[in-house]
């Protein structure tokens, strides 16, 4: 749900015929605290295992007015077949370095999704790479991961959107809290490189100022916090059960011949395995000032 590359080359929808239909049906969303007796989507036994035709609607907000609304969809196709699509198209060189990259640390499930956006602007067809990481959670390739293969270790630990697996999901117990450090990095990074970690600040004036070839001392703190909460939606008539997990990104940018800046930003997400994300919250902050808060919320299954 983070502003990203348009990563998927069209060719890549056109070889391998990824993305389902774009019909959705009236949803809603409740907040009860925890599940009912019965669900038709619980989070024990459940399993990420998306299928093309599935389609998932989802409406938007920024700063509490209404930002637009979009379908996606999931494929799973392996490495190969991605790299394949994406060297169809000039240009995404890049892509396919983090891809093998992945690869060659042992990653072998992949996920394409497309999107389509639609807000006053008009309608937008974009997609994403997804990859299921070590730590059994889905990991979306952002702009962060052009920061270096050096450190692709590391940013491929960070970030997990959901869990794949019931399994792998927190106990339902409200005393449950546990936090990790999924990254700690103290870097010098270029100021393209910045850039790209700061890609959710593309509108802010010190990152649009930042010359590309600056040199900068980054530190970069993410903690991931997962407890046993449970959370009711419905969503399309169906009852699904979710989990929480939040994760929240401290940014201490140094670059030469700019002020030294603080960039922030938190993430509270609800989801289902079965399904992915049915809610996401999200702060932007620069020197601890919020400067926007967004929203994404599951309204169909179609």
């Amino acid at each position: 749900m983070k502003k990203t590359m348009t990563l998927l080359a069209t060719s890549l929808f056109a070889l391998y015929g990824c993305g389902g239909g774009g019909g959705s049906s009236s949803g809603s969303t409740d907040g009860n605290k925890g599940p009912s007796s019965q669900v038709d989507y619980p989070i024990a036994s459940s399993a990420f295992s998306p299928k093309p035709e599935t389609t998932l609607g989802y409406s938007f907000t920024k700063d509490g007015e209404t930002e637009g609304v979009m379908t996606m969809n999931f494929t799973p196709l392996s490495g190969e077949l991605i790299i394949a699509g994406l060297q169809e198209e000039a240009g995404n060189e890049a892509v396919v370095q983090v891809i093998n990259d992945l690869i060659n640390y042992g990653i072998t499930e992949f996920y394409v999704s497309e999107d389509i956006m639609t807000n006053v602007e008009g309608t937008q067809e974009d997609g994403s790479i997804y990859f299921a990481g070590p730590d059994r959670g889905l990991h979306e390739i952002t702009n962060a991961y052009f920061i270096g293969s050096q450190y692709i270790t590391t940013v491929m630990r960070s970030s997990p959107l959901f869990r794949l697996k019931g399994t792998d999901v927190k106990e339902s117990n409200p005393i449950i809290d546990i936090s990790e450090e999924t990254v700690s990095l103290q870097v010098t990074l270029d100021g393209e490189a910045v850039a790209n970690m700061l890609n959710d600040f593309e509108d802010n004036s010190w990152v649009s100022s930042l010359p590309t070839n600056t040199s900068c001392q980054v530190t970069w703190q993410q903690e991931i916090n997962e407890t046993g909460v449970r959370k009711s939606f419905t969503v399309s008539g169906k009852s699904i059960e979710a989990a929480n997990l939040t994760e929240k990104n401290t940014y201490y940018i140094n670059c030469e011949g700019m002020d030294s800046t603080e960039f922030g930003t938190s993430s509270e997400r609800w989801f289902n395995p079965s399904i992915g994300l049915i809610e996401q919250i999200e702060l932007i902050s620069v020197e601890q000032s919020t400067i926007e808060e967004s929203a994404a919320v599951l309204t169909s299954i179609s």
